[in-house]
């Protein structure tokens, strides 16, 4: 995750990192090693994804004992309970930890909406600290004006900061950290044409790894650049299809980078 407060927080445990798939003591490990190499320079957020309110507030307590600084929480997905029952779920992780609570909003992935009453709502727990919308058409929410507002859109990276985002939730960064960070860079201090531009050039990437980032783009993508790198993952996950290993080693090439050689710029 790249933000106002600098340029990444790592994100331990989120879709696009496998958290669905991730035991208690695997989460807890991902975060301590997150802590260790952070060394205090960066936020630890570990994302947080369950049907369960029990469940919740177990993983949080559990990932704020791991050395988590601040829990991403998502609307509860499968069950698509009412606004009423989504905001009690969410109050109720908060209250749960002093960790700092980002909360997560993407109607593709849980089948449920945050309305803009419960944002509010969910805006005055001083809690929360901020909303996250991984929606198509995200904008920097009204109702949460004060709080920090992040995109997990990496398409829309440049318009949403330019427009007073306070950062973005990305998945090409795990790819291209060096370019995604420019990008955010130049947001920042104010200069457009060069966010612009370099939006343009990270786009085929992210239109091959696709729109709901998942992990297995990513590991592909990784496992070209990155010798000895694995593309397997766990079930329900399995390697993404041939055609779209075939468009991201395509994007890859755009921007010129070459097996064994991570992006690090």
């Amino acid at each position: 995750m790249a933000g106002r407060r600098g340029l990444f927080r790592p994100l331990c445990g989120g879709t696009g990192g496998r958290g669905p798939t991730l035991a208690t003591r695997e989460r807890e490990r991902l975060i301590a090693i997150a802590r260790e190499s952070a060394g205090g320079r960066a936020v630890i957020i570990a994302g947080l994804c369950t049907s369960s309110t029990e469940a919740g507030i177990a993983l949080a307590r559990s990932a704020a004992a791991a050395g988590a600084d601040a829990l991403l929480v998502q609307t509860p997905p499968y069950s698509r309970p009412a606004q009423e029952g989504i905001c009690r779920h969410i109050e109720a992780i908060a209250r749960a930890t002093d960790c700092a609570v980002l909360v997560q909003n993407d109607p593709g992935r849980t089948r449920v909406d945050l309305a803009p009453s419960s944002v509010e709502r969910l805006s005055r727990l001083d809690r929360v600290v901020g909303f996250v919308d991984a929606g198509p058409g995200a904008t920097v929410p009204p109702a949460a004006r004060g709080k920090l507002s992040f995109t997990a859109r990496d398409e829309q990276a440049a318009p949403f900061l330019l427009a007073g985002g306070s950062g973005l939730l990305s998945v090409a960064a795990n790819v291209v950290p060096g370019l995604c960070a420019a990008l955010h860079r130049a947001c920042r201090e104010g200069r457009g044409g060069e966010a612009m531009r370099l939006q343009h050039r990270l786009l085929p990437l992210v239109d091959a790894i696709g729109p709901d980032g998942d992990a297995a783009p990513v590991k592909y993508a990784l496992f070209l650049l990155r010798s000895g790198f694995s593309p397997d993952l766990r079930l329900p996950l399995v390697r993404c299809c041939a055609e779209r290993a075939r468009r991201i080693a395509e994007a890859l090439e755009m921007l010129g980078l070459r097996a064994g050689g991570l992006d690090k710029r």
